[in-house]
């Protein structure tokens, strides 16, 4: 399954790159970061994910993020 979690900063009410929206993947979802993928389309959104240790790819297109996730093991 691509898609088993998903956190949307709107919905919880939080702006990204607080490292408290990242930290809810954990507490709601039990995963780690080194596991999970942080697809965003604002360049410091992904650096602060990849500090935490998140694979991340930078969205441009989507042609783009399918070759990424394809890179990425993920498709």
């Amino acid at each position: 399954k691509l898609v088993e979690d998903n956190l949307v900063s709107g919905d919880e009410k939080m702006r990204k790159p607080d490292p408290r929206f990242f930290g809810l993947l954990k507490e709601q979802h039990g995963m780690s970061f080194e596991s999970a993928v942080s697809i965003d389309d604002v360049e410091k959104n992904i650096v602060a994910a990849h500090r935490l240790g998140f694979q991340t790819v930078h969205f441009t297109s989507p042609e783009a993020l399918r070759r990424e996730l394809g890179t990425l093991g993920v498709l």
